[in-house]
This record gives C-alpha cells, sequence and structure tokens, in this order.
C-alpha cells in the first residue's frame, strides 16, 4: 500500500498525464515550388507528418522581421491531397495569397496543423515574394489612346496590375488601361490621351512597383509610319504604280523596320507588303549598312557602292514577277537617310533593279520617289 503521500502523488500524475494532448510528429516540408512569385501565384507545398484534421492554417512572414509579433501574409488552401485519411502521413497542398503589407523579399513559411496538442512549424527562408518585372514594351512608337504590349514577369492574377505612364523629362503621370493579363507575364494595354514625346511606365501590383525608363514613344495626332514609292516596268505588267503602306497595325499591311548587329556589321532592314485581294500581293525589302541613333545623319549610299549587308528585292504575285540587284551588295541607285534615332528613322531612295528569282520579271523595275518614314525594332 501506498503512503498516502505517494497515492497523492500519483493521483496528480495520471490528471495531468490526462489533459496532456497526445504528442504528434513534427511537420517536414519537402518541397515549396514555385520558390518565388508574386500575388496569385499558386504554390505547391509538400508536407510530410501530422497535418490534423482539416485544412492547416499557413502564412508568410518577412524574415528579416524580427519584432514579436510579425505581419502575417495569410495563404489560401485551394487544394489538399493527404497522404492517408486523417492526415497523419502528410500530403500535397496548393495555396496563394492575393494581398500582403510586407512587400517584396524572402519570406519565412509557418505551418499550424489544425487539432488540439498540434505545433506551429516554421521554415525559414523558403519563398521569395517579388515586384513585377518589366522586360519590354512594344510597340516603341505608339500613337495616343493606342494598344501596347508589357512583357515581363510577377504582374500577378487574377487582380489586374495599375499600369501608369509618365513623361521621361518630368510632368504628372496618367494611369492607362490594363485590358487583359495573360499567364502572368503579358500585359495588354491601352494608353490614354498622351501629347508626342517619350514616356517612363510604371506597373504597380500588390506587392510592389517597377517603372522602366524610356519604354515607348509617342507619335504626334495624326501622324503614322510611312512608306511609299513609284514603280514602273517597260514590259512587266504591274500590279501597281503608285505604292502607299501606312501603319501601324493595318489590316493587309507588312510595315516594319528592323534594326541588328551581327559581328560587328550594324544592319538596318526596311520590309513592307500589301495585300491586294484575290491572291496577289505586292512586297519589298531593303536592307543597308546603318546604325539607327548611332550612325551619323545625314547618310547617303550612292551608286557603285558596295556592301556585304545591302540587298533590295521586289516580289509581285498573280502577275509573279521578281527583281533584285544585279550585282549582290552592290547600290545601284541612292539611298539616303535624311534622319533617324534610336526608335526612329527617315529617309528616300531611287533604284534599278533587274529581273531575278524564281519568277523572273520580264523586264527591270525602276523605283521613283521613294520614302520612309518609320519606327524601329532593335532585333
Amino acid at each position: 500500500m501506498l503512503p498516502r503521500s505517494s497515492a497523492l502523488h500519483a493521483t496528480l500524475l495520471c490528471a495531468l498525464l490526462a489533459l496532456t494532448p497526445a504528442l504528434h510528429a513534427e511537420v517536414e516540408l519537402d518541397a515549396l515550388l514555385p520558390a518565388q512569385g508574386t500575388v496569385g501565384t499558386e504554390l505547391t507545398l509538400s508536407l510530410t507528418g501530422d497535418l490534423g484534421k482539416g485544412k492547416p492554417k499557413l502564412w508568410l512572414t518577412h524574415a528579416d522581421d524580427a519584432s514579436p509579433k510579425p505581419k502575417k501574409t495569410k495563404l489560401k488552401v485551394s487544394a489538399i491531397e493527404l497522404l492517408e485519411e486523417g492526415g497523419a502521413g502528410g500530403g500535397t497542398l496548393t495555396v496563394s495569397f492575393r494581398k500582403t503589407k510586407t512587400g517584396a523579399g524572402l519570406y519565412d513559411l509557418h505551418v499550424k496543423p489544425k487539432g488540439a496538442g498540434q505545433v506551429e512549424q516554421v521554415f525559414e527562408g523558403v519563398f521569395t515574394m517579388r515586384n513585377p518585372v518589366i522586360d519590354a514594351v512594344t510597340p516603341e512608337l505608339a500613337l495616343a489612346k493606342s494598344e501596347i504590349m508589357i512583357t515581363g514577369d510577377f504582374f500577378g492574377m487574377p487582380k489586374k496590375p495599375i499600369v501608369r505612364v509618365t513623361p521621361s523629362e518630368g510632368g504628372k503621370s496618367k494611369k492607362a488601361k490594363v485590358k487583359q493579363v495573360i499567364d502572368a507575364d503579358t500585359l495588354l494595354v491601352k494608353l490614354p490621351k498622351l501629347p508626342e514625346g517619350e514616356f517612363d511606365l510604371s506597373v504597380s501590383t500588390k506587392v510592389g512597383t517597377s517603372t522602366l525608363e524610356a519604354a515607348f514613344d509617342t507619335l504626334p495626332p495624326g501622324v503614322s509610319d510611312r512608306f511609299s514609292a513609284t514603280f514602273n516596268s517597260s514590259v512587266q505588267s504591274l500590279l501597281l504604280n503608285e505604292y502607299l503602306a501606312t501603319g501601324p497595325d493595318q489590316p493587309g499591311v507588312v510595315l516594319a523596320a528592323f534594326h541588328n548587329e551581327f559581328m560587328g556589321e550594324h544592319t538596318t532592314i526596311i520590309t513592307t507588303g500589301l495585300d491586294l485581294g484575290g491572291g496577289s500581293e505586292f512586297s519589298l525589302s531593303l536592307g543597308f549598312p546603318f546604325d539607327p541613333g548611332g550612325t551619323a545623319t545625314p547618310f547617303t549610299l550612292e551608286n557603285g557602292a558596295s556592301f556585304s549587308n545591302f540587298n533590295l528585292v521586289v516580289s509581285q504575285e498573280s502577275p509573279d514577277a521578281d527583281w533584285a540587284l544585279e550585282v549582290i551588295g552592290t547600290v545601284s541607285g541612292t539611298l539616303t537617310v535624311s534622319s533617324a534615332t534610336k526608335k526612329r528613322i527617315k529617309g528616300s531612295f531611287e533604284f534599278t533593279l533587274v529581273p531575278a528569282g524564281s519568277a523572273p520579271a520580264a523586264s527591270d523595275l525602276e523605283i521613283t520617289e521613294g520614302e520612309f518614314d518609320l519606327s524601329v525594332v532593335q532585333a
């Protein structure tokens, strides 16, 4: 028989054990993918251990927040697949967040399984929250109230980010309308009414803001890309004599200028074409050694000069006919660039081409009164 005091101690111990929750296996994080993201990014968590009964509570805290009660970014569980009934073995969870008050940076993950006796687990530095990233704006030369495409990353979904444009030389910013978010890395945006000039562009999400300086230029009201020329051939029947293509983005029209540098050689390529209907098409491609914004203007190429990266071809379909340079790389006329910046080029030309290609024409092609005023894409 136990002494009176020992019996009392045993009774108290049994009572305490009865009140103490059962011990649970610690939760372990096997994987968190992707390791970086923003508002709306779906995260997949692979956890082992006892997840308790029901959805566990999950949240992120900034890794640099050393306060007793760091601000939480709550994670919403949208799907859960348990390894075994009751959650004792762990499982895979799909989670996301739509807002945060603590901005970009490295974050710790907190997991608190549901149920009595469950212990909060902290996994340090396992996720990076990202500000939006702007890679490019196209076109680089746009009309006011037209649509542009912004490519980059971490624009967030499903809530649309805020896009603002500001004159590069300073002034009041204006909000642009985000029409569509495509896979969180592409934005289709309609510009507001803007004056002619250069503009910075910013994208803001619930995480933060990023700005691309000198993102695009705007054309004066009523002005757009333009290419024109007069064509004549003494024998060959031509689809047209007066050629005019305007842009950007006119139906049935190809009109663009590109700048490329390869092995130290700068080349500007102008390409244009018209779909005349009924299977009839007329096109021209002109390439010449020039660095927009780098080569001094006026710049002139004259008859007889030779360059490895000079080329000019003209084609038409129905009736089919092709023309090209008599000697590849040799200038057979005159081309003058009157002015140019990195984003725009303007000039004039006159050339004579000979029958060539798979459908050689019946006679030479005389090109006169050629003029171009085009935005330049840096290839």
